[in-house]
């Protein structure tokens, strides 16, 4: 991904060639470096490789420019870019594009928009993401303000920053949390995201497990004196479906149902825990099969059918991680396992986990399957109720409907 536009002027010994930026195409990745002209000025604007998109020269187009160079020595690189790009528009389109899509997909962390601030938008290099689109959006840094800051709240893709970025984004959050203007739930919630993402991307930290346990117990405690905000902190408007931002909403639901189903509060901590840590085993799988749209190959269906039995190995490895919690691991996908929640030996808070799973599954978006409603999922899940725990279904949908 590149930086942010940098106020440098270039070396006036350097030789340019404008561009024409609609050849840019989405989703591919650019090899040479590009510069914008600013006030007369050439200025460098974002690094080799970068992807470029339609919001991007929307942006840049907000803060007048609109004229694009490249160095001349790059001419032939251009030129190849350009013939490469009709391929991708003729022929392996959509192939190359989600590969390319999803390499950076697992290169990104998805932020909540509504805590952006043009602090945040300038010095942890946003961007966004939504298939086929992937692009860093160039902010000038003297031009930023509360105009950009609003166009990307409102743009209708995932806002997104470079992993690389989540200490600081952690930093920035945690100072956050007296301040008055900011909901503390929602900061919470986020923080919270960032735990279970570190440990998803190197289950064997132990370090990242006692820090994802100690901010589950903390978030599962405030959520159930707090039920009535569990419906806004879990529905965020995403465009594609993230394993960590899944296994937090499946947790808060989880916490709830099962406080409504009267589990006691000493009860609720492994019930979160396993809640939280239930679909760890898919971090073995490759993102690309995790997002796979339409038939799987009868290898890939074995490789994803697997993952059930990868959590509960993951697991048992974790000492600090209760007995209870890896019961929900292996029980909870009763579809997948062919011996799961429908099966007596499956403990109720495995059974209250395999519906909220459901649940949160159909009302995330996925690359091309749209997200239900939630009217629609409760739907689906009432003419499925066969397949979970009768008590557990009904309190869901009393609470949710």
């Amino acid at each position: 991904m590149s930086t942010t536009i940098r106020i440098v002027p270039c070396t006036p010994d350097e030789v340019f060639v404008p561009v024409d930026q609609s050849s840019f195409v989405d989703g591919l990745r650019i090899p040479f470096d590009v510069f914008a002209k600013d006030r007369n000025i050439i200025k460098f604007l974002f690094s080799k490789n970068t992807v470029f998109c339609d919001i991007a020269r929307e942006i840049l187009a907000m803060q007048s420019l609109t004229e694009f160079f490249i160095k001349e020595r790059d001419l032939a690189d251009y030129h190849n870019f350009r013939k490469m790009a009709k391929v991708i528009r003729e022929d392996r389109g959509q192939r190359v594009l989600f590969e390319d899509y999803s390499y950076h997909k697992e290169r990104s962390f998805i932020l909540r928009r509504d805590l952006i601030t043009a602090d945040v938008a300038t010095k942890l290099r946003i961007g966004i993401l939504k298939f086929p689109t992937f692009g860093e959006i160039p902010l000038i840094e003297d031009l930023t303000g509360e105009l950009i800051v609003k166009k990307i709240k409102d743009l209708e893709y995932d806002i997104v920053i470079p992993v690389s970025k989540l200490d600081a984004y952690e930093t920035y959050l945690s100072g956050l949390r007296e301040d008055p203007v900011f909901e503390k739930h929602f900061l919470m919630r986020e923080l919270l995201k960032i735990k279970t993402q570190r440990l998803f991307s190197d289950v064997s930290n132990d370090d990242y497990l006692d820090d994802l346990i100690e901010a589950t117990i903390e978030m599962s405690q405030f959520i159930i004196d707090h039920k009535h905000l569990v419906v806004q902190m879990t529905c965020s408007h995403l465009y594609d479906f993230y394993l960590y931002v899944h296994s937090v909403n499946v947790m808060l639901l989880s916490a709830v149902l099962g406080s409504n189903l009267g589990i006691p509060r000493d009860e609720i901590t492994p019930l979160s825990i396993g809640a939280i840590l239930h679909d760890i085993g898919k971090t073995t799988i490759a993102n690309d099969l995790l997002d796979k749209a339409g038939n799987l190959s009868s290898e890939e269906h074995s490789i994803y059918q697997g993952y059930a039995l990868k959590s509960v190995e993951i697991l048992n490895g974790m000492k600090k991680v209760p007995a209870e919690a890896i019961e929900i691991a292996k029980f909870h996908q009763g579809k997948l396992t062919g011996s799961g929640i429908t099966d007596n030996r499956a403990p109720l808070i495995a059974r209250i986990v395999g519906l909220t799973n459901a649940y949160d599954t159909m009302v995330s978006n996925k690359i091309k399957s749209p997200k239900k409603k939630a009217f629609e999922a409760l739907d689906i899940l009432r003419q499925e109720k066969n397949h979970y725990d009768e008590m557990v279904m009904e309190t869901f949908i009393r609470i949710f409907s």
